[in-house]
């Protein structure tokens, strides 16, 4: 069987699904076809092949931005020189998602009690949505956002009671001390927008943001954590500025916790 680069398996499925898609589409397209191995970043890896390959070339490029998500491919650019057209490098593509986004990964309603609180060692891990029920990734190393930095929220079930921020690092040591103080009580599911960027690998990167963020994109940007944390009704689309959700994974303590009451031990 084929091994295939990154490029040529972005070349190949959005040739065969009618040349545009978005960074989503193409990824987890590459993944039903098994042309890739599941990765943490999937979709951050076809966006930065994508985007540097638009920045350098221009109008030679194989690919066109056709809407603020979407991309066309262009097959007559398709260089013959495979040489010339190889993969971006790991940091490459961490150095480009830092360029391109305000907001690296996020995750929704996740639940309080699927976190062990009491470990010194604060996880909270997740996984690429997109992959739920998609792909076999139970060997794939989940992501623990612990120390991620950005924006968080609290709900009791589905009202927001408490929005905060982490700075530095520490997302899972803020949400800790909320377990401990006058809201302890007041929550039990929450949101987080985070900042810094994921490696292929499944590790945080090591925080940095450009300086040159035009309005548009910190407008945008601000509009989507609107947008994904208050679910008004009369917006018909999620925001523009996320495709890089990430879907909670119960810490195993938990897990043995709940089959231990189901039990009656």
């Amino acid at each position: 069987m084929k091994k295939y680069t990154w490029k040529e398996a972005i070349y190949k499925v959005m040739a065969e699904n009618g040349g545009e898609m978005t960074a989503n589409e193409i990824s987890d397209a590459i993944l039903l076809a098994k042309l890739k191995k599941p990765t943490p970043t999937p979709a951050a890896t076809v966006g930065a092949n994508i985007y540097v390959s638009i920045k350098k070339l221009g109008n030679k490029s194989p690919f066109k931005q056709v809407s603020k998500a979407k991309f066309r491919l262009i097959s007559e650019n398709i260089p013959q020189n495979k040489k010339n057209d190889r993969d971006l490098t790991s940091s490459e593509v961490v150095e480009s998602v830092n360029q391109e986004s305000i907001i690296k990964a996020f995750g929704m309603f996740w639940d309080r009690n699927g976190v062990n609180w009491d470990s010194l060692q604060i996880k909270l891990l997740g996984e690429p949505s997109s992959f739920s029920g998609k792909h076999d990734n139970s060997n794939l190393a989940k992501v623990n956002f612990a120390d991620e930095s950005g924006i968080y929220i609290l709900y009791d079930h589905r009202t927001i009671v408490y929005v905060g921020r982490a700075i530095e690092g520490t997302l899972g040591r803020r949400l800790k001390e909320h377990t401990r103080d006058r809201l302890n009580t007041r929550w039990n599911r929450f949101s987080w927008f985070g900042t810094i960027a994921i490696k292929e690998d499944g590790k945080l990167a090591k925080e940095s943001l450009s300086d040159t963020f035009s309005m548009d994109k910190i407008i945008s940007t601000l509009e989507a954590i609107l947008i994904e944390s208050l679910e008004p009704l009369q917006n018909r689309r999620r925001g523009d500025e996320f495709d890089n959700e990430f879907t909670q994974v119960i810490d195993d303590s938990k897990k043995r916790e709940a089959i231990n009451t189901l039990l009656g031990r």
